[in-house]
């Protein structure tokens, strides 16, 4: 069992240290030309904001990129040496970019997994002053420094990184070894040192419970032998299930329990229906499917097993039918009328003919749709001044009424619709100014002719002014006249010849 997960964890370890290392090359290489291309505008940028600051001061000033500039004093050569390590510089720039995010991405997240200050505080430590001193370097400009820097720390991260992976190889195997011969001492120090190199994974933690079977196993061998030796076969063949729960590969005692399973099945078998007919006496169903289970495990075909099956699931059907009756009355009681109807189905399930219970889960219905009809109509409170959405909405407070003594939520909304509804079908008086040669009127409303200023009264809600003048361009006005406000002003002029 062990060796299986030691195995199973390790390949998907592997696949996963794959994985990462292939997202983590297609990082690298987007963040850097991310970076590149961020780091080239910003320093286009600060040229122009340069040039432009020189412009207005009058003074010749001029800011690029770090270049070799021509020196009459400088042969030829010397030119051309120091236009490579210009170029060499940026290339160091770029590898410094490169490494850093590869560490970032791909080294540094392993390092995490390892208890770096328990196993080896002076490597945590070199590789923290590492990548402070590589940042350091960088900051100041000085990449090429930098760029080796952070190629040291690379590599000191993979050294530790693969040297952890040895010891922890190392741990698992000995772990192995001490599961084999059940030495719980020895496997304890093999499961930390093991914890030093894979802190908190998934396989640590399955580990941890196979040493922690150790003393079970050693124990429920000792019991087998023990009930040997008294030749209770009884005790025995529960001592050897009992192991196969815990290890189903550990030892060699499927014989012993086929002998022992044939002593001792008729007993078994009408001790554990007995068992299971009290345990549904006492509405115990967990024990009561126990019990069926071990009965089935000796006879799953006599007939006996169906029959405390049926009374196992009727006494299941009836507490399932008790706790969805409770969950609704608390659901209503709350207000939460979605969970009472999830739990009156339930309970619907279990007496699918039971009115009083229809008609509840009816009334949950009700309520939802209309608490919903409500949300929607409020959504948009601007629609209410229709007179088809308008009746609507009145529908809906008048059936809400009939529920406003079961739902605080619902009396809320109605309010709110009712007062909304109000509000909406208030006109507003607006001001509407004009040129007095314009033409204006409201689509959808009708015309106001030309006017140097009248007051109209509109409804709250979205409109379009057109105003219109002859040799010019028609004046296209949409407003929004507001809610809860007495007075409106708007200019309409048609000032943009053709």
């Amino acid at each position: 069992m062990i060796a299986e997960k030691i195995a199973q964890a390790k390949k998907s370890k592997q696949k996963k240290w794959n994985s990462l290392v292939a997202v983590s090359c297609g990082v690298v290489i987007m963040v850097a030309l991310s970076l590149y291309l961020l780091t080239n505008f910003k320093l286009s940028s600060e040229q122009k904001t340069a040039q432009n600051k020189g412009v207005q001061q009058n003074k010749p000033v001029l800011v690029t990129q770090p270049k070799v500039m021509p020196n009459p004093e400088l042969s030829d050569n010397e030119l051309g040496l120091q236009e490579k390590t210009a170029q060499n510089s940026e290339a160091d720039r770029q590898d410094y970019l490169a490494a850093f995010h590869y560490y970032q991405a791909a080294l540094k997240p392993a390092l995490t997994g390892i208890d770096l200050l328990r196993w080896e505080q002076p490597t945590s430590d070199k590789l923290q002053l590492s990548e402070n001193a590589a940042l350091e370097q960088f900051t100041a400009g000085n990449y090429t420094v930098a760029r080796d820097e952070m190629n040291k720390l690379t590599a000191l991260a993979k050294d530790t990184v693969e040297r952890s992976q040895n010891e922890a190889d190392a741990a698992i195997a000995k772990l192995k070894d001490a599961y084999s011969i059940l030495d719980y001492n020895m496997a304890l120090l093999a499961l930390d040192k093991l914890a030093l190199h894979q802190k908190g994974s998934d396989q640590l933690d399955s580990l941890a419970i196979d040493v922690e079977n150790i003393p079970k196993i050693r124990d429920l061998e000792q019991a087998i032998h023990i009930a040997n030796i008294e030749n209770n076969p009884e005790k025995e063949l529960q001592a050897i299930r009992t192991l196969a729960n815990v290890d189903p590969d550990w030892g060699k005692y499927n014989q012993r329990a086929t002998t022992l399973f044939s002593q001792l099945t008729t007993h078994s078998f009408n001790s554990a229906i007995a068992r299971g007919y009290t345990a549904v006496d006492k509405k115990q169903v967990t024990k009561a499917r126990t019990e069926l289970n071990k009965a089935k495990a000796i006879s799953a075909s006599r007939q006996e097993i169906n029959q405390l099956d049926q009374a196992i699931a009727e006494i299941e059907r009836s507490q399932k039918f008790e706790k969805s009756m409770t969950d609704a009355d608390s659901a209503e009681a709350l207000d939460a009328w979605d969970k009472a109807r999830l739990h009156l189905s339930e309970a619907l399930n279990n007496k699918p003919n039971d009115g009083l219970l229809t008609r509840r889960l009816e009334k949950a219905n009700q309520i939802i749709a209309l608490k919903n009809k409500m949300t929607t109509l409020l959504t948009s409170p601007y629609r209410l001044a229709n007179e088809t959405v308008k009746v609507r909405a009145k529908i809906a407070l008048i059936k809400a009424e009939a529920y406003a003594g079961e739902s605080a939520s619902l009396r809320v909304l109605s309010t709110e619709l009712a007062d909304t509804i109000e509000i909406v079908n208030k006109e507003v008086a607006v001001e509407l100014v004009s040129d007095g040669i314009t033409s204006v009127s409201v689509r959808g409303v009708g015309t106001v002719g030309i006017v140097a200023s009248k007051v109209i009264q509109l409804k709250p809600g979205p409109y379009t002014f057109e105003g219109k003048r002859q040799g010019y361009k028609s004046k296209i006005v949409t407003v929004t006249v507001p809610i809860n406000k007495p007075s409106f002003t708007l200019k309409v002029v048609a000032d943009e010849r053709i």
